[in-house]
């Protein structure tokens, strides 16, 4: 797993340079998916960059203030708009005591790491066998531009930390989380249900409302996050994480049901990075668009397939056309006849039109992968005056090339969710259902991927 770099678990005085460009391309700037400020010069950029011109060797050093097993490291170029500087080639030592370093060798000689091709894409580095040590040492070789450096260092603690690093963004395997399927009336209608509870236990940071009903007239229910429930605070952007879109898809309802109670139990037990999040963000939760599918999955159950027995399309067709589930992936033309929009799809219409989300989510089961922006596919003109398709017009036959003017920041979030994710970019254990869509990255463009006309 990552130590922290990304994540600011590992705080700016665990890291040190040999140099540094200038104050705001300092060491604490060398982490994992570091943005840049509005401007080049702005004090905050995108990387941690040494200074040019200099004749001793340059690194980039990380104090994890206790024996850890290494395992591995992430490496990014710089954040800019202007700038491509990425470290192409590095060499990593190991040190316990900060003056004694040891190279990591192949057994002949110092092992050659081969970084990054571009400033944006992270690049893994396993260590084919792990180094026990306290400091750990990235130095460049060769680079793309200026020496620039954002990281991510893999490993696992093996003795305990200082006192005052007190692990206090620490997710343990001993939170009292309730790990089990829960229907709709454990959601909400029984007097002990999960959200009533969480609602209780952290009343002043939650809300329970809902956006709509179903067909079969289950109100579909929404858990806000905030410091001011109930109230949009002009410039705290506004959050929105959904699951359940296919009925018989479970887990992305479990992990927003736990995420509710995590975020309750860690605001009340002073978690900074949780209390930033609530105090700054407005955060929505809905952990079932599709509460009829669900239902009817759960009692499929009892016959002969379970939840894993079919596919996406068998209960979310039968919900979403005669069940009042989320139709099609949410699927809406221009052209479509408001009979053909299924309920669910229009309280989420709504309910997105009402609240000024800057960003949002959506969990399904079946692939491990981020899927972005957007699934629509540039439909080919049947009009008369559409002009002749030349059978060289790659675009056309290709519409992951179409890019948004958002393509950057989607691909960037992206990104930035699978390399925090344990497995989802080690592709090479192979997909689920199908072959690897993403070339080895873990996230792909929705056109590519599942091509939806007007998604």
């Amino acid at each position: 797993p990552p130590i922290g770099l990304e994540s600011h678990r590992v705080e700016d005085e665990q890291l040190l340079a040999s140099s540094m460009l200038r104050h705001g391309l300092g060491a604490q700037r060398g982490r994992l998916n570091m943005q840049a400020g509005t401007n080049e010069e702005d004090f905050f950029d995108g990387a941690w960059c040494a200074e040019e011109e200099s004749s001793r060797p340059q690194w980039l050093e990380v104090d994890t203030r206790r024996s850890t097993q290494f395992t591995g490291v992430i490496t990014q170029g710089r954040d800019s708009q202007i700038h491509e500087d990425f470290v192409t080639k590095f060499y990593v030592g190991f040190s316990n005591d900060s003056q004694n370093w040891v190279m990591y060798t192949n057994g002949y000689e110092e092992m050659m790491f081969y970084g990054n091709v571009d400033k944006d894409t992270p690049v893994l580095s396993e260590f084919p066998e792990p180094v026990v040590a306290r400091y750990i040492r990235i130095y460049p070789q060769s680079w793309n531009g200026s020496l620039c450096l954002r990281l991510e260092v893999l490993g696992c603690p093996l003795s305990a930390v200082s006192s005052y690093y007190s692990q206090q963004n620490e997710v343990t395997s001993t939170d009292n989380l309730d790990f089990r399927h829960h229907t709709y009336k454990d959601m909400r209608q029984a007097s002990a249900s999960l959200m009533k509870v969480v609602n209780e236990e952290c009343p002043t940071i939650t809300r329970i409302y809902n956006i709509g009903k179903s067909s079969r007239g289950l109100k579909i229910y929404a858990m806000e996050i905030s410091d001011n429930p109930g109230e949009h605070e002009t410039g705290e952007p506004e959050f929105r994480y959904t699951a359940g879109l296919h009925g018989n898809e479970v887990l992305g309802r479990e992990l927003l049901l736990l995420l509710m109670q995590f975020l309750c139990k860690e605001y009340q037990d002073g978690n900074p990075r949780v209390r930033s999040l609530v105090t700054e963000t407005r955060i929505h939760l809905v952990p079932s668009l599709n509460p009829d599918g669900y239902e009817l999955a759960r009692e499929a159950v009892r016959g002969q397939w379970g939840w894993t027995g079919l596919g996406d399309a068998t209960v979310s067709q039968g919900g979403g056309h005669g069940g009042g589930g989320v139709a099609g992936r949410w699927q809406l033309t221009p052209l479509a006849p408001p009979r053909q929009v299924a309920v669910e799809t229009r309280a989420v219409m709504a309910w997105m039109d009402k609240n000024p989300f800057v960003l949002g989510a959506n969990l399904q089961g079946g692939e491990k992968l981020v899927s972005y922006p957007f699934d629509t596919a540039r439909p080919v003109s049947d009009t008369p005056a559409a002009a002749p398709r030349s059978p060289d017009d790659y675009e056309e036959d290709n519409p992951e090339l179409q890019e948004t003017p958002d393509h950057a920041i989607f691909r960037w979030l992206a990104i930035s969710y699978a390399s925090a994710h344990l497995t989802m970019t080690e592709t090479f254990r192979g997909g689920c259902h199908t072959q690897d869509m993403t070339n080895a990255m873990g996230i792909v463009q929705g056109a590519k991927w599942h091509p939806r006309a007007g998604s």
